[in-house]
């Protein structure tokens, strides 16, 4: 048996697995205690997981991820994704050149951010008037992608951000707001034929925010930018002030051929090159070690699908 989500899922993820076998026994793997007798692990890649102390960390190739709530550290489960790409580079670092500015001034890192290093940058908004103040990328696209939009924010004398995704004339747009102080939704919208399939936002811990948006542009669009915008009340195009500002950092772009939705982040150093991510793979090897008897029992697998926080 192989429980995999190199294929697309629901939500993405899959958590709080937990195997009960025809004799009542149950094989958790929620507590991240391990794998039992008779079951393999595999991803060809690292990966992104919250640990017991609150801190985003990295698990190496072919390790099992046992994750957490980022706010708690409350065992989650075993995290089983599809493979996925970010394709944003320099994710981590929104001062750096391959990021456009526009109504925004940026300087070094001075927050702490996800993973322990002081890697947040802050956007602080200029004195134009009528605008909107941001972190933008224009990227070319294969026609009809579906994209998931994700980034960790926190607030600074702005405590409310949007993402936004148009193409190339705003005739196809999407965005939605979002309340980090109170972890919650300000308002989103849709313009022409773009779709909207999925928003969120879950704290992580310290005054931190995880947000993300999935949709499509349009069918034909092949050319889209992607925004991180300071939020003034309910909008995103106002007078800027000269000083205030939000901090930003683990910018993430997934493009999917189907609607999907956010997954665990990918980090990207670099501005040479998109990285991905592999696929989870959690193998049954030996279903007679787990007690299993194929011509009498059944095997139930209890899972949850999807990404959590405040959601749409």
């Amino acid at each position: 048996m192989m429980l995999s989500a190199s294929t697309p899922v629901n939500q993405g993820m899959t958590r709080d697995v937990v195997a009960r076998d025809s004799f009542g026994r149950v094989y958790n793997l929620r507590d991240g205690s391990g794998l039992p007798v008779g079951m393999t692990f595999s991803r060809a890649s690292s990966g992104a997981v919250w640990t017991a102390a609150g801190v985003l960390g990295k698990m190496s190739t072919n390790l099992p991820r046992f994750d957490r709530v980022p706010a708690t550290g409350v065992p989650r489960g075993l995290l089983v994704e599809q493979g996925t790409t970010n394709y944003f580079r320099a994710s981590h670092d929104a001062h750096n050149a391959w990021w456009s500015k526009g109504g925004i001034t940026t300087s070094p890192a001075s927050m702490t951010a996800p993973d322990g290093t002081t890697g947040m940058v802050k956007l602080t908004e200029d004195t134009s008037t009528g605008v909107r103040h941001g972190l933008s990328r224009a990227l070319t696209v294969t026609a009809g992608d579906y994209w998931v939009i994700s980034g960790y924010v926190k607030a600074g004398e702005r405590d409310r951000m949007a993402l936004y995704c148009r193409d190339s004339t705003s005739a196809n747009k999407v965005y939605v707001r979002f309340d980090i102080t109170n972890v919650g939704i300000v308002n989103s919208g849709v313009t022409g034929t773009a779709v909207l399939n999925d928003y969120g936002i879950e704290p992580v811990g310290n005054g931190i925010c995880r947000i993300w948006m999935a949709g499509r542009t349009g069918a034909t669009d092949t050319s889209l930018v992607f925004e991180y915008q300071l939020v003034s009340g309910t909008t995103n195009i106002y007078d800027g002030n000269g000083t205030s500002g939000a901090y930003v950092w683990g910018m993430q772009l997934e493009l999917r051929t189907t609607a999907d939705h956010v997954t665990s982040y990918i980090e990207n150093t670099g501005t040479s090159a998109d990285v991905a991510r592999s696929g989870d793979v959690l193998t049954v090897t030996d279903l007679g070690t787990l007690g299993y008897n194929p011509a009498k029992g059944t095997m139930v697998v209890e899972f949850m699908l999807g990404a959590v926080g405040v959601l749409s």
